[in-house]
Formats: C-alpha cells, sequence, structure tokens
C-alpha cells in the first residue's frame, strides 16, 4: 500500500509555514549567537517534499522526494550511502516495521528519522523528526498526501 506517487495535501506554503514555525519554537531556546546559524541549517535539513515516489524494487526501497535523487537502500535497514543533490553525504538506513516505512539518514550533526503510513482514509501519512545533540530539544512535525494516480502495489 505505500507504494506510489504522492503529492501534499496542504498547499506547500502552509507546510513551509509549520515547519519553520517548529523550527523557531525550539531554535528561541537556543543561545542568541547560535540562533541564526542553527535556523538556516534546520531550513536545509528539513526542507519539506511536495511529492513523494515511493517504491520496492526487488529487496530495496527507494523513495524520491521531489527532483532530488532517490534515496535507494536495502529494505532490511542495512545502512549505505546516500549522496544529495548538494554533495552532502548521509548514511541512510530503511526498513518496515509492520504498517510503517522507517527512514533515516545520519551525519555527524545529528539523524532525521521519518515515518510513513497509510492512513484509514487512504492518505500516506508522513512524520518527521530531527534530533541533534546541538538542539535542546528534537524538531518534529507530521503532514499528509494523497496518492497520485492508479492503486497501490503490495511492498515485498
Amino acid at each position: 500500500q505505500l507504494s506510489g506517487e504522492f503529492r501534499s495535501v496542504r498547499p506547500m506554503s502552509q507546510v513551509q509555514e509549520q515547519v519553520n514555525q517548529e523550527i523557531n519554537r525550539v531554535v528561541s531556546e537556543m543561545g542568541f549567537l547560535k540562533r541564526p546559524f542553527a535556523r538556516s541549517k534546520l531550513r536545509t535539513a528539513m526542507d519539506p517534499c511536495e511529492t513523494l515516489t515511493i517504491e520496492f524494487p526487488g529487496d530495496s526501497i527507494s523513495i524520491m522526494c521531489d527532483d532530488q535523487p532517490p534515496a535507494v537502500s536495502q529494505a532490511d535497514g542495512t545502512p549505505t550511502t546516500y549522496t544529495a543533490d548538494d554533495g552532502a553525504k548521509y548514511v541512510l538506513a530503511q526498513t518496515i516495521r509492520g504498517d510503517r516505512l522507517i527512514q533515516e539518514f545520519a551525519d555527524e550533526d545529528g539523524k532525521r528519522r521519518t515515518v510513513y503510513r497509510m492512513t484509514d482514509d487512504g492518505r500516506l501519512e508522513l512524520t518527521e523528526r530531527l534530533t541533534s545533540d546541538q538542539l535542546p530539544e528534537p524538531i518534529q512535525y507530521t503532514r499528509e498526501f494523497e496518492r497520485e494516480g492508479g492503486r497501490a502495489q503490495e511492498a515485498s
């Protein structure tokens, strides 16, 4: 059910505002000199997708956010290296646990964990959580996507 193409339910301006509010809430607890740097870095790290494409080729999971390179790894959670379109490298691990697809990106600055699940009304729910030793507390938000096109395909 998790495979397919999905589009944000809410307009991106509203999604970006939600993410910015969460970033500002956490950054406001930081020291005055760290705030501008942290806010800028977090906005880059938490750049929300308007579209998602989730596929299960063979024993792998592939998730593509907008036109960024797809995040592809083994479905058993084996870590691999992911290179973002800006050249940044991350450790990527993806797995399915029950009805949830869990994706984790990690680097020396912290970890971003995204959990995908289908809701009872057929929408894709995404919950993203960013943790770092530099943050006073994690940043987290949840949003929904609608399926574009045809029926879902079962994940193996």
